[in-house]
């Protein structure tokens, strides 16, 4: 996982988690998902809650938006069941580029930030 700040559309900002090529997002380790569950805070002080997340190797019509939205979520379960602040995900939409990658919009609202 490699954190980033990027621009997005004209007038909002996000937190990007460009993930590593060998990252494996359909059946991630606990560790993995623990580490997702500590970028939270850095999206909700550094862009108000946006999250975008990077993953390489993605074609239109793969499941990959789908287990990005479940890898957030679990990392929000995470991160709930450690006794940190919850966290509510919101997966927008996914754009997918002619290079192989997929970036996956979210929402990520915890108790101390909400959203704007």
């Amino acid at each position: 996982m490699s954190p980033q700040h990027v621009a997005e559309p004209p007038g909002s900002t996000s937190y990007q988690l460009r993930l590593q090529p060998h990252a494996d997002i359909r059946s991630p380790e606990p560790a993995f998902i623990a580490a997702l569950g500590e970028q939270f805070d850095q999206a909700a002080s550094l862009a108000g809650g946006r999250l975008c997340v990077t993953v390489s190797g993605a074609v239109a019509g793969d499941d990959t938006q789908a287990a990005v939205a479940t890898l957030l979520r679990a990392a929000a379960t995470r991160r709930a069941a450690s006794n940190l602040d919850s966290v509510r995900v919101l997966v927008d939409e996914a754009h997918y580029t002619d290079d192989g990658h997929c970036h996956v919009l979210a929402h990520c609202e915890t108790d101390g930030h909400a959203r704007d």
